[in-house]
């Protein structure tokens, strides 16, 4: 994960939070408290909160299952397209306020996002939409 993502990352996790609510299976989390470690929610268990996976780079793809507790460090990462087809606002995509802004693929993997032709964000589908909603969070007076 590059510096302005995680930048981005946790200058959004209001947002994230209130749009996505608690955590449910398949969201994925970053522990910044121990290296930016990635992993994906597995489930529940009554006496510990959240059952995580947590992913690290190998050659033979290395991963292992932890319990975890969420601190104020854990971010949440939404992904771009909510898998909860009854709440769209889990997703990056649900999150943006489409009324004022449109979405020009300019290419197969870059894209820009607009304001009264105005490019507003601009890059790879996910980080040109935590941009728009870090635009969007600036214009609306910070959160």
């Amino acid at each position: 994960m590059d510096a302005e993502k995680l930048r981005l990352l946790k200058k959004l996790q209001p947002v994230f939070r209130e749009k996505m609510g608690a955590l449910t299976p398949t969201d994925t989390v970053c522990d910044t408290s121990e290296g930016n470690r990635v992993g994906t929610v597995l489930g529940y268990d009554e006496k510990i909160p959240v059952r995580v996976r947590f992913y690290w780079k190998s050659k033979n793809g290395y991963y292992y299952e932890t319990n975890y507790v969420p601190s104020d460090e854990t971010l949440l990462i939404p992904d771009v397209y909510s898998r909860d087809p009854d709440r769209p606002e889990r997703g990056l995509i649900g999150m943006l306020d489409w009324s004022s802004v449109d979405l020009w693929m300019v290419a197969k993997d870059w894209c820009e996002i607009k304001y009264r032709q105005e490019v507003i964000a601009r890059g790879p589908l996910d980080l040109a939409l935590l941009r728009a909603i870090e635009w969007q969070m600036d214009k609306e007076g910070g959160r």
